[in-house]
């Protein structure tokens, strides 16, 4: 059902409700409907579940796998890094870059000269 934006007596308010049940409520001394523009949200690309590899490819089946899962959105907060990637190692495995701040870890130049005496 709808979602309906309604005043009376200059509070604005939200109602959900059928067509035949809005019609009879706007006849109402007072009320008004606002007339909104309606709001949609792209859906998401399809990606594989990191938890479980099933392929989601709406936020309500998004919001299944979190939930059947006992998993939830991940934010880069959540991370001592922030997100950004120190660990040269890691980074070689899985194609990606360290984040220039973390390139002069002793660890990242051990793994370099590691890298080096391999290819020497």
């Amino acid at each position: 059902m709808p979602i309906y934006t309604f005043s009376r007596d200059g509070e604005t308010f939200e109602a959900v409700m059928s067509i035949a049940e809005r019609d009879v409520f706007v006849c109402e001394p007072g009320v008004r409907q606002i007339i909104r523009p309606v709001q949609v949200m792209r859906d998401i690309p399809e990606y594989r579940s990191p938890v479980n590899g099933k392929l989601i490819s709406s936020r309500s089946e998004r919001r299944d796998d979190l939930a059947r899962t006992n998993s939830r959105e991940w934010d880069p907060s959540d991370s001592p890094t922030g997100g950004k990637l120190r660990n040269e190692r890691f980074a070689t495995k899985h194609g990606l870059k360290v984040s220039e701040e973390f390139r002069d870890l002793p660890m990242n130049q051990q793994f370099r000269e590691e890298q080096r005496t391999k290819s020497a």
